[in-house]
């Protein structure tokens, strides 16, 4: 973790220096296109009636808000939750085995 030194008792990365980041590696970070992307894929996986009015929202204005806000409206939210959980650990040891 890299924050300043009065919040970790840790001196910050001097991300300059190649000999001090040379063992470091970036962790990867979801962007919002594929945050998008593991949306639709939830949406594709439910009912049909629900299937459409996911899939409109994501297409419409505030996509990530609204589709949060309707989850909780059909009651499919924990199953959300789930999913994304699935999905960020699949893609983690995915990257962990290629980094070994």
């Amino acid at each position: 973790m890299d924050a300043p030194e009065e919040l970790t008792g840790e001196p910050e990365i001097d991300w300059d220096d190649e000999e001090a980041t040379a063992f470091l590696v970036a962790i990867p970070q979801i962007t919002s296109a594929e945050a998008f992307d593991v949306m639709v894929s939830f949406a594709k996986k439910q009912d049909d009636t629900i299937v459409v009015q996911l899939v409109t929202l994501l297409n419409g204005r505030r996509p990530f808000r609204s589709f949060k806000n309707k989850l909780i409206e059909f009651g499919v939210e924990s199953q959300w939750y789930a999913f994304e959980s699935d999905y960020a650990k699949s893609r983690i040891t995915e990257w962990l085995e290629r980094h070994k």
